[in-house]
């Protein structure tokens, strides 16, 4: 909600969190006090009001101290009419829920992450709409079954499991120095980029940046065989590797001169090489026994 560049979970951050709620709890049970946890509501109620700073949380937390030494105040919290509770929990939850949405929505979905989605959001409602479900379960199986954030969690994750099975995380492609076809290369990546559920503006990204450099070694650089072509995929990055035989094409870190691009016979491929690593997050080149490979990494 803060950060207008976000493209997927801090994982770091949901660690920390993680870890903080449950050391808050597990001294909680040490000073025979209630459990702690998260607010889902405040994350609504921060959306809506679009304060998600930490000086916030620190004025809540000391009010919550004071509560708590003075229980005639809270008791006065408590008898605040249930309508007006209801109506501050259905505004917090309607941001929560198109907070959800974007984050779901963030990645493409195909039919396998649709059919994921929906099945688990069908199963939890089926839960709560029908509590003879959680009932007819033996009691080893009723914690699970009776919650129903626990068990849409638990369906999404086996159906995301199950629905994994055939997809390929690396996949390879050969160009022909005779038969060099920017389409097939394209629509190479475009098909596996959504049988992988990748982001199409990284996708593109490596597309172009695939299509460049083999049009930047031909001739010169690529001396025979075929340009081999690997793209791995997870959630986090998108890796691919070119292996050809020849000679490395130089990528430089800083952009050559004008003067450089204008007088020098290498200006122009100083240039390509310093506009293909530009174009990638990161890029490396080597070159063993006249054979050269280039890996190009994109963050997803």
């Amino acid at each position: 909600m803060n950060d207008a560049d976000w493209v997927r979970p801090d994982m770091q951050s949901a660690m920390r969190g993680v870890l903080a709620d449950g050391v808050s709890t597990a001294l909680a049970g040490v000073a025979g006090a209630v459990g702690t946890n998260t607010s889902t509501p405040s994350v609504g109620l921060a959306s809506a009001t679009g304060m998600a700073s930490r000086k916030v949380a620190f004025a809540v937390g000391t009010i919550f101290m004071l509560l708590g030494l003075l229980p005639k105040l809270a008791a006065m919290l408590a008898l605040v009419p249930r309508p007006v509770v209801v109506a501050a929990l259905l505004f917090a939850v309607s941001f929560l829920l198109i907070n959800g949405l974007q984050v779901i929505t963030s990645r493409l979905l195909d039919a396998r992450r649709t059919l994921t989605i929906g099945l688990a959001i069908v199963a939890g409602g089926a839960v709560d709409v029908f509590p003879v479900i959680a009932a007819s379960v033996p009691k080893a199986a009723s914690a699970v079954v009776g919650s129903s954030f626990v068990f849409a969690t638990l369906i999404a994750l086996a159906l995301n499991v199950l629905f994994r099975i055939g997809v390929k995380r690396t996949v390879s492609l050969k160009i022909e120095s005779e038969a060099i076809d920017p389409q097939k290369i394209e629509d190479f990546f475009k098909a596996q980029g959504a049988a992988w559920g990748a982001r199409p503006d990284v996708v593109n990204r490596a597309t172009f940046g695939v299509i460049q450099l083999v049009d930047a070694v031909r001739g010169e650089f690529w001396h025979r065989g075929a340009i081999e072509i690997e793209a791995s995929f997870d959630e986090f990055s998108l890796d691919v590797d070119l292996a050809y035989d020849g000679d490395v094409l130089e990528f430089p870190e800083q952009r050559p001169s004008n003067k450089e691009i204008r007088e020098s016979e290498d200006g122009a491929r100083l240039m390509a090489g310093f506009m293909l690593r530009k174009c990638a997050d990161r890029l490396r080149s080597k070159s063993k026994d006249a054979r050269a490979n280039v890996h190009m990494h994109y963050d997803h």
